[in-house]
């Protein structure tokens, strides 16, 4: 099943979306909740995309990452697993068609 979720996060606690080797990243931190919650195992064979690159410091509300898992997600089992400040918070979500792409 593939997935689209809807996510909010505060830029100010990550330096930018993009994953980068060493430092915090909105993406890294999704990727390691979703591995965490048991939604995928890695980036390639979850065929993870997103449809968004932002700086440090930069803030969004509706931003949308997809990826496919065989469990049935729960948005709120995946926030239990994204930090506790709030900094990151999946809000939507919706089956979509395996080819979507953010």
């Amino acid at each position: 099943m593939r997935y689209a979720v809807k996510v909010f996060y505060l830029g100010d606690y990550y330096y930018g979306y993009q994953r980068q080797p060493d430092v915090p990243t909105v993406e890294g931190t999704i990727i390691n909740a979703l591995k965490k919650a048991g939604y995928i195992t890695d980036v390639k064979t979850s065929n993870f995309a997103s449809a968004t690159r932002t700086d440090r410091y930069v803030s969004a509300l509706g931003n949308c990452f997809a990826f496919n898992t065989k469990k049935d997600l729960i948005i709120t089992q995946l926030n239990h697993f994204l930090p506790h400040n709030n900094s990151i918070i999946c809000w939507a979500k919706s089956t979509v068609d395996e080819d979507f792409s953010p």
